[in-house]
């Protein structure tokens, strides 16, 4: 088994059907949601979907995460678990 970190994770994807948010953690990790309308493959490789007639998807935004504890920085670029802690994002100047 292919060990997944957050390096090789694909895009977020949401199901249009049921609500279902799936991502691909790496090159060969395929996913479903749970109505079976999409499915995504590819991690951060590439990203290749299925789409079952009827079916629609929205990609999600992707979430800047710290280098050192994989918590999400906000939009100001602090740390979930380091509130002391500021990170320059895309978009986002250090205070």
């Amino acid at each position: 088994m292919v060990e997944a970190d957050k390096s090789t994770a694909g895009p977020k994807v949401m199901c249009m059907q049921c609500g279902d948010i799936i991502q691909s953690m790496h090159r060969h990790d395929f996913r479903r949601c749970k109505c079976e309308s999409i499915a995504a493959d590819g991690g951060s490789d590439y990203l290749k979907m299925s789409v079952k007639d009827g079916g629609g998807w929205q990609l999600m935004e992707q979430e800047a995460v710290c280098p050192s504890c994989w918590c999400t920085i906000d939009k100001d670029g602090v740390c979930a678990c380091d509130p002391e802690e500021e990170y320059e994002s895309e978009g986002n100047e250090s205070r």
